[in-house]
């Protein structure tokens, strides 16, 4: 009976256990680019909906105004990890310019998740009237408008003097989350310099994004696992004899 039992409990933690983390959200959508422009001219990269894993490089220019993103994203049964990371430089000259990466990842939960995230930016050597503008969110989507918005980081920097050093800064922001099961979420992000006039300004930044989802087991269930892996770690230190 007692070796049974052990059995039982050996197939109930593999049953139990195991299935804690299936299907704990689904990505629906993910819409990412990266973008330079000036004055009329106009290069870009995007992706709607990449593979998974997705591991790849955008860059785009126009003459000096470049922006790359290094993506590294993977999610699965066990979580999901997206990683961003941002590398930017305007010159703004003779005409108004922009470079930015900027994506939406939409995604539905069956389960509690927990999110953590981690952004961290610095740029240096703006000079009027060039300006940073960055934009971190996270929001539940309703029934009804408007969405709840759980995370709405919003920096703003630059526009510095037009003589002397430039201005310099480092944005900052890191957190973590509880993202109830049955519900629609959307992470939005966004890096842009803007610049305008006609006088020569360069302006430099980079940085990272980083945004982890974690499935959260039932309480109820969590125990019994906890149950189960302890009559499991204790049947294993007896000797056969014992039985």
């Amino acid at each position: 009976m007692l070796m049974r039992a052990v059995f039982l409990g050996l197939i109930f933690y593999a049953a139990t256990c195991g299935r804690l983390y299936a299907s704990a959200f689904t990505v629906t959508d993910m819409d990412m680019g990266t973008q330079a422009i000036s004055g009329s001219d106009w290069d870009d990269e995007g992706v709607i909906f990449p593979t998974n894993p997705l591991n790849t490089t955008h860059h785009s220019a126009v003459g000096e105004n470049q922006a790359t993103t290094i993506y590294d994203v993977l999610w699965g049964d066990d979580g999901g990890d997206f990683d961003f990371q941002f590398d930017h430089r305007i010159q703004n000259w003779p005409m108004t310019s922009e470079v930015s990466s900027s994506g939406t990842i939409i995604f539905n939960t069956h389960t509690d998740v927990m999110l953590d995230y981690d952004f961290d930016y610095a740029f240096s050597n703006l000079f009027y009237p060039i300006q940073i503008i960055a934009r971190i969110s996270v929001v539940r989507a309703t029934p009804q408008p408007p969405s709840e918005t759980l995370v709405g980081y919003l920096q703003t920097g630059g526009g510095g003097p037009t003589n002397g050093a430039g201005a310099a800064e480092t944005f900052a922001t890191d957190g973590h989350l509880l993202l109830e099961a049955d519900n629609r979420f959307l992470i939005l992000y966004r890096v842009i310099f803007l610049a305008g006039g006609n006088s020569s300004r360069i302006g430099v930044g980079s940085g990272s994004l980083h945004y982890s989802l974690t499935p959260v087991p039932e309480p109820g269930v969590a125990w019994l696992c906890i149950l189960a892996g302890g009559m499991v770690r204790r049947r294993g230190r007896r000797n056969w004899g014992d039985w």
